[in-house]
């Protein structure tokens, strides 16, 4: 009995490592030195041609960085230009506005109402021109200080260019259409007129 059980584990034994040999015969011959070769060259192509692609996507977006930063330096350029330009207006508004007190008043100093502080000091003023109210019209208006304020217009539009024949044209417009008739000759308004609008 001892002897037919080692012979059974004998053929056992080389029934298992028979196959064995044999697979190591077909890994053997699937690494073979032209196929490693070949594997080598086709990892190494994929590679370059990931590499490649990294480096024109990072090309790419270098570009698009220095265009961004371009961008950004001409926003902040155009801003520095802009607060400049607010500020030689600022300037410009309180020089007329001495030369305005001057002439009314008869002295460079800024009346109390005009002295007193802005709230926000944060803000540049451009809501307090419009908040604010002229007293006269607040009460129904003078017509002193009406004409006042518009011979003074007159003038600054005179001054930028404007003719009376434009603000006669526009004044006679307004009154067509308010309903309201000309004290002046409609008839040279409406000639300028027309021959303002190519007519």
């Amino acid at each position: 009995m001892d002897g037919s059980e080692t012979q059974i584990s004998y053929q056992n034994d080389s029934q298992t490592t028979a196959p064995t040999m044999g697979t190591v015969d077909t890994q053997a011959s699937l690494y073979t030195v032209p196929g490693i070769l070949h594997f080598l060259q086709h990892e190494w192509t994929r590679f370059e041609i990931e590499r490649q692609q990294w480096e024109t996507e990072r090309a790419e977006l270098q570009a698009r960085i220095a265009f961004l930063q371009g961008e950004r330096q001409g926003q902040e350029n155009l801003k520095t230009a802009l607060v400049r330009r607010i500020k030689m207006l600022e300037y410009a508004l309180k020089q007329e506005r001495l030369k305005f007190n001057k002439l009314k008043y008869g002295s460079e100093n800024i009346p109390l109402e005009d002295q007193k502080p802005s709230s926000n000091e944060g803000q540049t003023g451009f809501d307090d021109d419009e908040n604010k109210e002229d007293p006269s019209l607040a009460f129904g208006g003078s017509s002193v200080s009406f004409k006042q304020g518009r011979q003074l217009l007159r003038q600054y539009l005179k001054e930028i260019g404007y003719v009376d024949t434009i603000i006669d044209i526009r004044s006679t417009a307004v009154k067509k259409l308010l309903g309201i008739k000309s004290e002046t000759n409609l008839n040279g308004t409406n000639s300028a007129s027309s021959g303002l609008n190519g007519d």
